[in-house]
């Protein structure tokens, strides 16, 4: 299995993950697995990067946040996947009345 976390903020380039405890230590490996809608169907982007730096979450002092850099050998496909994450992402908070 693995760890579960809330993403708190994501990019192209990494993202912040808070989890319960810590899940990896700056400088280690994290393999990322984000869910995403296809065609109706929840797929999985599948990301591996690399811990910069891990604290308590100021929105949540009881859990870690974990800093994430992508690595550099993302695949061409992930980052179209990814893209359209954040755009699907920037549209529902558009939506809900969180961008201008």
């Amino acid at each position: 299995m693995g760890s579960f976390g809330i993403v708190r903020d994501i990019s192209l380039s990494g993202l912040s993950v808070a989890a319960s405890q810590a899940i990896a230590a700056a400088g280690e490996p994290l393999r990322i697995r984000l869910p995403y809608e296809v065609g109706g169907n929840v797929a999985l982007l599948t990301l591996d990067g690399t811990v910069r730096h891990t604290h308590a979450d100021p929105a949540a002092p009881q859990l870690v946040l974990h800093h994430v850099a992508y690595g550099a050998d993302i695949e061409a496909a992930n980052v179209v996947r990814l893209k359209a994450l954040l755009f699907d992402r920037l549209m529902a908070s558009a939506e809900w009345g969180g961008v201008n």
